[in-house]
């Protein structure tokens, strides 16, 4: 109140009254004279927000009062911007109504004009400001500032150039205002335009990655090397060998990318502008990946997707159809039109992880549902015809449990991943089951009493298990049925995930704490063993590229495709996207590097 009060009357109103013609009959400058007006008004409402906050933190028994509580740097810069933004709204105002002009209604048109292109170009503003302004965060709180600062020289300028005159002093107010604002909208628009167009070369540090089945087109999420903070991360498909790229958006607009079995289309969803309806508001894309100049087109769905759950995608073996996975309902969908073919509902429980094609006809789903003490978890065969659903077994597993299939559905993997309960320093203990796939009969028990486990089916049947003991980790090699073939010791490490097979008979783990936001972590390495002599060939400093994390995946980190450009993707300590050579051992830099 005190910032409207002062910056209305300190100029406007004088000027208003004729009172402003007294300092201009004095040997004063102008510029002493605007000064000294702004200096009071800001300096007037400093003191009085002062003297109001003063008592009300001296009475605060959670945050007593400080000294440094009132010279808190950026609280104070935001509190200076607001004063010198009130102030200079309230003046502009007071000068508009002391003119009587017909100015008035062309400054209203413009206002609404400025305050629709800002709306219009909202997410470039945001991209240009915080490329302008050097900040790792939303520039909201320090948006005042520049529309602070225009309204300062406007009022600077309408006082050199209108000096007692209130009709001039409203055109030079107005067309000195009006000329920085839009110019200053226009300019950092174009900052935020240029700053979306990102490259592949532009990506400093490479998040997550993942490789198409087949081919060697990828997906890529990373932070753009410069003055863009940690929160803006750009999605790309990139082929490596030409170059080409195709840009998808944010990672938190979209979902992952899904892949063809040939490699040759990618889809996706995006949701624009996140609102009420959430992802029913999405968007479905198709990448034509075969084509020269890739490209990416927007297909209508005809069933919008549910608004709550995170869906998953996956193409159908023949890639004319997509399947829309969320917990509530299975959707199939007919390529190109978008056209809904049926609509599996999840009935009692949801759909959870994976989704298997069996064939051109069927595919197989897990539905998980609990009665409040029983988890289970019931095997369905949908039909792709017409959507009609077949139970053939279920299993009990724990909430926490997930699920790995055999590329037939004739195999199912169950990793048991426990809670800890009792002691806060009690350590987990997991252990992994081999189930029939149709069934879900127990066909036997992989590992029992573990303190962490990872297991998955390889291209030749046979089963990986990576678990760490009090020992360390350690990589067992087991037959289709389940029997040992071969144990190989991996070291003292904490951590063991599997990565992808380059080559048949050959595998890489990633070993030790490799933390994706952490940059720098030297404790990871890379190992490639040779699944039939057991020779391990380490490569320090890297891990295997993950993919994009999803709420309905969650950390559960899907292998790579056997013999796929995504099993020889790996990131490095400082960021780097890099190519391991499964025969020679060299290192190709794909991406990112500061």
């Amino acid at each position: 109140m005190t910032a409207l009060a002062t910056g209305y009357s300190t100029i406007g109103g004088e000027l208003a009254v004729g009172r402003l013609g007294f300092f201009f009959s004095r040997p004063v400058p102008w510029w002493a004279i605007w000064g000294g007006k702004l200096s009071a008004s800001v300096l007037l409402t400093a003191a009085v927000g002062v003297a109001t906050a003063v008592p009300w933190m001296s009475s605060s028994v959670a945050q007593p009062l400080r000294l440094d509580s009132l010279l808190d740097l950026p609280g104070a810069f935001f509190a200076a911007g607001l004063i010198l933004l009130t102030v200079g709204l309230a003046h502009a105002a007071s000068i508009a109504y002391g003119s009587r002009s017909g100015l008035v209604a062309a400054d209203l048109a413009l206002l609404a004009a400025w305050l629709w292109s800002l709306w219009a170009a909202g997410p470039l503003i945001i991209f240009g400001a915080m490329w302008v302004l050097f900040l790792d965060r939303s520039p909201h709180n320090y948006f005042q500032w520049p529309v602070a600062l225009a309204l300062l020289a406007a009022s600077a300028v309408q006082v050199w150039a209108g000096r007692t005159d209130a009709r001039r002093s409203h055109f030079a107010l107005s067309a000195t205002l009006w000329s920085l604002l839009f110019a200053g909208l226009g300019l950092v628009s174009g900052l935020g335009w240029r700053l979306l167009q990102t490259t592949p070369k532009d990506l400093g540090d490479v998040i997550w990655a993942a490789g198409a089945p087949r081919g060697d087109w990828m997906y890529v999420v990373g932070h753009v090397r410069g003055r863009i903070g940690s929160w803006y991360t750009p999605v790309l498909l990139y082929q490596a060998g030409s170059g080409r790229f195709v840009r998808l958006g944010i990672a938190g607009q979209a979902t992952p990318p899904a892949f063809s079995g040939d490699g040759q289309q990618a889809a996706l969803l995006k949701v624009e502008d996140w609102g009420s309806e959430g992802w029913s508001g999405a968007r479905l894309y198709i990448a034509d990946l075969a084509s020269d100049r890739p490209s990416l087109r927007t297909v209508p769905l005809g069933i919008p997707p549910l608004p709550k759950t995170e869906p998953t995608l996956a193409f159908c073996p023949d890639g004319d159809c997509l399947l829309l996975a969320q917990d509530e309902a299975l959707t199939l969908y007919d390529l190109p039109s978008g056209k809904s073919r049926w609509t599996a509902p999840s009935l009692r429980g949801r759909w959870v992880e994976p989704v298997v094609f069996l064939d051109r006809e069927r595919l197989r789903a897990y539905r998980r549902w609990s009665d409040g003490t029983t988890s289970m978890v019931e095997i369905v065969t949908v039909r792709l015809r017409d959507g009609s659903q077949q139970p053939t077994g279920r299993l009990e597993v724990q909430e926490s449990a997930c699920l790995r299939s055999s590329t037939s559905g004739e195999r199912l993997l169950v990793l048991h991943r426990r809670t800890p309960r009792g002691l806060p320093d009690a350590r987990p203990l997991s252990k992994a089951t081999l189930h029939d796939g149709v069934t879900g009969a127990l066909l036997g028990s992989l590992a029992e009493a573990v303190m962490d486990i990872d297991a998955d089916l390889l291209a030749d049947g046979r089963i990986a298990v990576a678990e760490i003991q009090d020992r360390g980790a350690r990589l067992r090699v087991l037959g289709r049925n389940g029997n040992e073939d071969r144990s190989i010791d991996l070291g003292p490490f904490r951590e063991a995930s599997l990565g992808g097979e380059p080559e048949p008979g050959r595998l890489f783990l990633g070993l030790g704490p490799c933390p994706v936001f952490l940059p720098g972590t030297q404790a990871c390495e890379t190992v490639l063993v040779d699944l039939e002599s057991g020779h391990i060939t380490r490569e320090p400093g890297v891990s295997p590229a993950r993919p994009l994390w999803h709420a309905r995946v969650g950390l559960q980190e899907l292998r790579p495709a056997a013999g796929s450009v995504g099993a020889t993707l790996f990131r490095s300590a400082d960021g780097r996207l890099v190519r391991l050579d499964p025969k020679g051992g060299t290192r190709q830099i794909l991406l990112g590097g500061r």
